[in-house]
């Protein structure tokens, strides 16, 4: 049977034959049920608005760290000004702490660097036609005769040459190589060589064709440096096709081949012709050349096939020179200097200048004074920071007695501790600076605090202080640690480290650091006595040359580990030489291998026998601040993480001796206390402010979680009636349905009452 049927709000589907609105009564009677929801949605919209007080706090208080930070560090407080009488010539500025003064200068010349260029070639992308080796700052470019002028810029370029390649072209049937040196000076002067037997350099333009000495000593000529003596000159030079012909020596001839000839071959070749001696000198660290000198003056020299100029005994000059290479000439102080490069930084401790224009007749004056600005800058910076935490801080714990309402943090024990511990630290005595007889008042620097706990800047006093003393304003200020005695430097320190107060912190050294040190054995006469190998970390070599003298093989070492970026350094002692790694402590090890056995007459570093690893070690310094647990890196000293009171603070101990140290000082100035506190409260997981901020998020996931549980009951409670009010209207429906059968049934049986009468 058909029911006329409608849809409820609620999507309850119900029917007309109680003539009641069922769907609308279950809608109200569970609205009736969601009243607790609403409450509890209530309190958490307020839960949220807390959460975001606590993020905005939190990045607020990250800020505060920083501009607290700013006024630990000694460049705001020792910034410095230069006043610079002709900014047009020079460029000038100083870093903090820079000494103040007035300093006069007279810029006589600016530094240049060498650029040369070729003669003109016709065509840049046809073959030269010019084939073998030329040499540019010790490096060798290999050309062949297909190679054009396009080819030999990309070839300069990709050799690390210092020096850059360009093509100029001056018109279709006009093209330029245009070398400039990537450092200026006389020193970046390109020096060109002609290592082949084709004049290539001079058939470029490059240089001229005419050869000169080009290192005189006295009574002779002296070559290029090379790095060893006993390889042939091609290959120390990465020649090709290294040149060969005979040269005269005083009209003697000499034959000297390069592709097999060494330093040593080729003096004894020349030391033959009377009236000429030929020496080969130098060591290790500048490298080795060969000197001809005449018993009479210098001797004659007749180049072949530019054997000499490969050598670089002789030379020839450029050619096309457009910039000279030239140093910067100036006076300071009337002092006359001279520097490669027009940007000067090592004259005056933390004056930097930029030469801008030469001008013998003109006195630049420079005056170098405090800037303070930056200084305060900073700490008003700071204390609006702070105010604008304090703010925010009032508000969100007031109280509203009319309106019974609160602030985001009404009630929250962390913001209350917060307030509390920003108030202390910004009042409280820098005492721990009596111990150095400073005066330790804030209130000295400009500094107040209200009755609500905010700051209040007096800057025109802060200036005057400033003006005094700023040293003492970056003490009050910061943090300042120090010790009693000498070999104790303060490295570092963290939020983690507490303030010493007057009585500081003793200082104990049960040990100190050490390099990984090697002594050699002794030489005889201080003579090596025959070749040996030695072996640094499994892969670097070097040869010790018989008849070096220790000097020599100390200063051979010492290149040899600058050129391969080894932090060792060689002294020499007595007949004995000592290596020893640059850094100290036991994560620094030096590990040698020799190719003669103990005993051979060697230098008996490594292992026993030839080619065993020996490994030297070092020791971290070790002791305790405080009492307190330290843990040492080399030099370094460093508190404990779970150390009470010097938890993080970094120590350099230079000491050579152990025992008891003296007493260390650390004091936390205004900025100093507070950017531990902005750290600290902040910290992720474990400051206070984050585990408050946990608390509110738990409070909001346990009101989600009874929300949630309502509406489970709400839904269950509405499924129910919807089944009886169903039940009832099925009830009513088959009611109905027997009434309408039996009105059926009497109605037949009058009927049939009626039909037998």
């Amino acid at each position: 049977m058909d029911y006329l049927r409608y849809i409820s709000s609620s999507g309850y589907v119900t029917g007309l034959m109680s003539g009641i609105d069922t769907g609308n009564i279950v809608d109200q009677l569970a609205e009736a049920k969601r009243v607790p929801i609403t409450q509890l949605e209530s309190r958490k919209a307020g839960e949220q608005a807390t959460l975001a007080a606590y993020q905005s706090l939190g990045a607020g208080l990250l800020s505060l760290g920083i501009y607290a930070a700013n006024l630990t560090t000694e460049s705001t407080f020792q910034a410095r000004q230069v006043i610079n009488s002709d900014p047009d010539r020079v460029a000038a500025s100083a870093s903090a702490g820079t000494s103040t003064g007035t300093y006069e200068l007279v810029i006589s010349q600016l530094a240049q660097a060498h650029k040369v260029s070729s003669a003109a070639i016709t065509d840049a992308t046809a073959g030269l036609g010019y084939a073998g080796d030329i040499v540019i700052n010790a490096t060798a470019i290999q050309l062949q005769a297909s190679d054009s002028l396009t080819n030999l810029v990309e070839a300069i370029n990709n050799a690390d040459t210092g020096v850059q390649a360009s093509l100029l072209t001056i018109s279709d049937s006009d093209h330029r190589l245009v070398l400039t040196a990537n450092q200026s000076g006389a020193e970046g002067a390109i020096d060109l060589v002609e290592a082949n037997t084709s004049n290539i350099l001079e058939q470029l333009g490059l240089v001229q064709a005419a050869a000169t000495t080009k290192h005189s000593i006295t009574d002779g000529q002296a070559s290029d440096y090379f790095a060893s003596t006993n390889s042939a000159i091609g290959n120390l030079l990465g020649l090709s096709d290294s040149p060969s012909g005979t040269i005269q020596v005083n009209g003697t001839d000499v034959a000297i081949d390069l592709s097999a000839d060494s330093l040593q071959a080729i003096a004894a070749k020349i030391d033959t012709v009377d009236g000429v001696t030929a020496t080969v000198t130098g060591d290790g660290e500048t490298g080795y050349r060969l000197e001809i000198v005449g018993d009479s003056g210098a001797p004659t020299l007749t180049d072949n096939n530019n054997v000499l100029q490969a050598l670089g005994v002789l030379t020839k000059p450029v050619a096309n020179e457009i910039d000279a290479a030239l140093d910067a000439q100036f006076t300071l102080e009337d002092f006359a200097l001279t520097r490669p490069t027009n940007s000067i930084d090592d004259v005056v401790p933390g004056l930097s200048l930029e030469l801008l224009a030469a001008d013998p007749e003109t006195t630049v004056t420079l005056t170098v004074s405090p800037y303070y600005s930056d200084a305060v800058e900073a700490v008003a910076s700071f204390v609006s920071k702070y105010n604008e935490i304090m703010d925010m801080l009032n508000a969100g714990l007031s109280y509203d007695v009319e309106t019974e309402t609160g602030g985001e943090f009404f009630g929250e024990a962390a913001i209350v501790n917060l307030q509390t511990m920003l108030v202390q630290q910004a009042t409280t005595a820098v005492t721990t600076l009596a111990a150095m007889g400073e005066s330790i008042a804030l209130s000295e620097l400009g500094l107040s605090v209200d009755a609500d706990g905010r700051l209040a800047l007096d800057t025109a006093q802060l200036q005057e202080v400033l003006g005094d003393d700023p040293v003492r304003v970056q003490r009050l200020l910061g943090n300042t640690v120090w010790g009693t005695e000498s070999g104790v430097e303060f490295v570092s320190l963290t939020a983690a480290t507490k303030d010493s107060g007057v009585d500081g912190y003793a200082l104990n050294i049960t040990q100190v650091a050490t390099q990984a040190t090697a002594t050699s054995a002794e030489f005889a006469g201080g003579v090596i006595g025959q070749a040996e190998t030695l072996t640094f970390d499994g892969t670097y070599q070097i040869t010790l040359e018989a008849g070096w003298t220790i000097s020599q093989a100390v200063d051979a070492l010492n290149s040899f580990f600058e050129t391969h970026q080894l932090s060792l350094t060689t002294v020499a002692d007595g007949n004995t030489f000592v290596i020893s790694h640059d850094l100290y402590g036991s994560n620094y090890d030096l590990q040698i291998a020799s190719s003669l056995d103990d005993g051979a007459g060697g230098s008996d570093l490594g292992g026993p026998t030839a080619g065993e690893v020996a490994t030297y070690t070092g020791q971290d310094v070790a002791g305790s601040i405080n009492g307190e647990t330290a843990t040492g890196n080399g030099q370094y000293l460093t508190g404990g993480s779970d150390n009470l009171n010097t938890a993080g603070l970094m120590l350099k101990i230079t000491v050579q001796s152990t025992g008891d140290k003296g007493t260390v000082y650390v004091s936390k100035g205004l900025g100093g206390r507070l950017n531990d506190l902005a750290e600290a409260m902040t910290q992720e997981s474990r400051g206070s402010l984050a585990l408050g901020q946990q608390a509110v998020t738990d409070r909001i996931d346990v009101i989600d979680d009874e929300i949630e549980r309502l509406e489970d009951q709400i839904d269950t409670y509405v499924e129910q009636l919807q089944r009886r009010f169903i039940f009832m209207e099925q009830t009513l429906a088959r009611m109905q349905t027997l009434g309408s059968w039996l009105s059926l049934q009497m109605d037949a049986l009058m009927n049939m009452y009626r039909d037998n009468k």
